[in-house]
């Protein structure tokens, strides 16, 4: 759902390697009725876009990096292959890559955005090992080259994102041994640690 309460379908596209979405005005009705796709830019989008308090809306997509790919889904022939930043500044209308974020190991990437209090973005990047994550503070534009975030992780999707209250949600794998141990913690303090686990 975004701010104008209109419910958002997305999807990736092969082989063109794009997220393209369709948006229903009116998602209460019992026959809901969807408006034509469109693409959103180019790479896999795995999770929810956030809004910023500039109120742009900033999608995270990802170009894999090579030899990372499900089945037999041909790979991107793109050659930046980051994991990207789109914005959109009029609701959906239009959207423009804003810039892209790199790490070590980037296993499918599942990207998640989130806007700290100073301003600044993170973006957290699944991998081979722990969460890595990279920072921005020019609005999406430039990014710090991703590192280990100190979030343990078995290399498998994870949620981060702001509640109302102000706190930060991370639901992650917690003393686990593979992808056991699902857990929801709080930070107090902008994600320098997360509590609640036990």
């Amino acid at each position: 759902m975004d701010p104008l309460g209109r419910l958002w379908l997305f999807w990736a596209c092969q082989p063109d390697f794009v997220t393209k979405a369709a948006i229903c005005e009116n998602p209460d009705e019992d026959e809901l009725i969807w408006g034509g796709e469109f693409t959103v830019g180019e790479g896999v989008m795995l999770n929810k876009p956030i809004v910023a308090r500039d109120g742009r809306w900033l999608f995270p997509l990802s170009v894999w990096r090579r030899g990372v790919r499900i089945g037999n889904i041909p790979e991107s022939e793109a050659e930046d292959r980051r994991a990207f930043v789109y914005e959109t500044r009029d609701m959906g209308r239009h959207f423009r890559k804003t810039g892209g974020a790199e790490c070590d190991n980037r296993l499918f990437d599942e990207l998640m955005l989130v806007e700290k209090a100073d301003g600044t973005l993170d973006m957290y990047f699944r991998t081979k090992g722990n969460l890595a994550v990279s920072h921005s503070s020019d609005g999406g534009v430039t990014w710090s080259y991703g590192k280990d975030s100190g979030i343990r992780s078995p290399g498998s999707r994870f949620f981060i994102g702001r509640l109302s209250s102000g706190r930060l949600l991370l639901v992650n794998h917690h003393d686990f041994c593979g992808r056991n141990h699902l857990k929801a913690m709080l930070s107090e303090d902008e994600g320098r640690s997360f509590r609640g686990a036990s």
